[in-house]
C-alpha cells in the first residue's frame, strides 16, 4: 500500500515539475520574441543590423549586461546608437524576466563564425594572452571566476566596435560599471594593428 501511494506521489511530482518547466520554457520563448527581430530567431545575431550573436554566451554574462543597459551603466552615451535601441528593450523587462531571458538564451547553440584574418596570427597570440587572455580564457572561452565574458562566438565587426566604444568612452564609464571600467582602462593600452592580430587570433578560435 505504501509503495503504491509513494509511486503515484512520485508521478504526480514528475507530471508538475514537467508542467512548470514547460510553462516556464513557454515564458522565455514569448519573451525572446521581442529580441528576434535583431538577434535572430535562434540568437546567431544579424549581419545586416550589426547586432551580435548570443547563442552560445553565458547566462551570467546576458543577465548582467542587460541589467547595465536598464540602469543606465551602458547605451546611455549618444554616440551608441545600437546601446540605444538595447537600453529601450531592457527597461521594459523585471529583474526576474532578464532571469528567464538570459536562461533561455544561454540554452541556443551558437553557430560558427567565418571570417577573413587580416592580423598577424603569430603576433595576435603573444599580444592576446598578454593583454586578454588572463580574463577572457587562453582560447577567448570566456571565465565566469573573473566575469569575463566568451569572445570567440562574436564577429570582428562586434569586437572592433565595442574596443571603440571602450577606449573613446561611450562605453565603461560609469563609476558602477566596473567590469567596464577595466576594460576601457586595457583598451587604450592596445593599438590599432595589435587589435588586428588580437582579432586574427580569436577568429582562430571560432
Amino acid at each position: 500500500m505504501n509503495i503504491s501511494k509513494n509511486i503515484l506521489i512520485t508521478i504526480s511530482l514528475v507530471t508538475l515539475f514537467t508542467v512548470l518547466d514547460s510553462k516556464a520554457n513557454e515564458e522565455a520563448k514569448a519573451l525572446y520574441q521581442q529580441c528576434v527581430a535583431c538577434h535572430g530567431e535562434n540568437g546567431q545575431g544579424v549581419e545586416a543590423l550589426k547586432s551580435p550573436q548570443i547563442a552560445g554566451q553565458e547566462d551570467w554574462y546576458i543577465e548582467r549586461q542587460l541589467l547595465a543597459f536598464a540602469n543606465g551603466h551602458r547605451g546611455a552615451d549618444a554616440k551608441d546608437s545600437y546601446g540605444a535601441q538595447m537600453v529601450a528593450i531592457a527597461k521594459t523587462l523585471t529583474k526576474e524576466q532578464v532571469k528567464t531571458l538570459s536562461a533561455y538564451v544561454v540554452s541556443m547553440p551558437a553557430t560558427d563564425i567565418v571570417e577573413s584574418l587580416e592580423g598577424d596570427l603569430k603576433k595576435g597570440y603573444s599580444a592576446y594572452q598578454a593583454k586578454c587572455g588572463v580574463c577572457h580564457g587562453a582560447a577567448a572561452e570566456g571565465n565566469k571566476v573573473l566575469n569575463a565574458p566568451r569572445l570567440n562566438n562574436l564577429t570582428n565587426e562586434y569586437l572592433v566596435r565595442q574596443m571603440q566604444n571602450f577606449s573613446t568612452g561611450v562605453r565603461g564609464v560609469h563609476k558602477d560599471d566596473k567590469y567596464g571600467r577595466q576594460m576601457a582602462m586595457m583598451s587604450r593600452t592596445v593599438s590599432e594593428q595589435e587589435t588586428k592580430d588580437i582579432l586574427a587570433f580569436i577568429g582562430s578560435q571560432k
